[in-house]
């Protein structure tokens, strides 16, 4: 009898720990933005500011890196909150960030080598 209340026991501590180690689906409130649509505004965003970084002496606008922001904002239709918004929740979920930036990453280099074929 003994027996059979250890393997039952060692049974459910088992099942316990492989489900403890299974990949866990994070749910994306509906205030955050989307995963696909922030690794678009992220790879834009690091493209800004890599163009921040080059000087342009034939530049005469000298746009600031605000600047920069605001107008990828728009362009992507959202508004600074949401963005911060929605960044603080994928920092705070380090598996869907490191999703984003796998993208994003794919996706500058993707420019990049379409640039050097040029």
């Amino acid at each position: 009898m003994k027996s059979y209340i250890v393997k039952y026991f060692l049974l459910i501590f088992t099942m316990g720990f492989i489900l403890s180690c299974s990949k866990k689906s994070v749910s994306i409130p509906a205030d955050i933005i989307p995963v696909k649509q922030m690794e678009e505004v992220m790879a834009d965003v690091h493209l800004a500011e890599a163009a921040k970084q080059v000087p342009d002496y034939n530049d005469t606008a000298r746009h600031t890196i605000s600047e920069y922001y605001a107008f990828i904002l728009k362009s992507h239709h959202i508004t600074k909150d949401q963005f911060e918004h929605s960044f603080t929740f994928y920092k705070s979920h380090p598996e869907l960030m490191e999703e984003i930036y796998s993208e994003v990453i794919n996706r500058l280099s993707e420019k990049q080598a379409k640039q050097g074929n040029h």
